[in-house]
């Protein structure tokens, strides 16, 4: 538990967010989580040609010890409108940084609202 700790909650490894991923672990059979990092790891959307039209929002976490900030390049190369929203935390961002997730997930939609309110008193 300490290594995983440490990986997905960094410094942010308080006691009720350890015993939150504890609990979480629990409820998956590990045979299941192996299954979901294989297959995780075994997608390249890139090399299929895959491309994502809508606007996208990837909240990336400063503190991620998981997944590397060079991700999000690879994401922009699938996802032609993408916006990149860097929030203090871990891998486990949601779970710690909940606030700054919401807002920026709040102001993203927002955004959206005014380009369509733009684009349609233009038509």
């Amino acid at each position: 538990m300490f290594a995983l700790s440490f990986l997905l909650l960094g410094r942010w490894a308080r006691p009720q967010n350890v015993k939150a991923l504890q609990t979480a672990i629990k409820m998956v059979r590990p045979h299941v989580l192996s299954r979901r990092a294989q297959a995780a790891l075994a997608v390249d959307l890139v090399a299929e040609g895959v491309t994502v039209g809508c606007p996208t929002l990837l909240l990336e976490a400063r503190y991620d010890r998981l997944v590397p900030h060079t991700a999000a390049k690879t994401v922009a190369q699938i996802c032609k409108t993408l916006r990149v929203e860097t929030i203090d935390g871990p891998h486990f961002l949601l779970q710690v940084s909940r606030a700054a997730c919401a807002s920026a997930i709040r102001n993203f939609c927002d955004e959206l609202v005014e380009q369509k309110d733009r684009h349609l008193q233009r038509s």
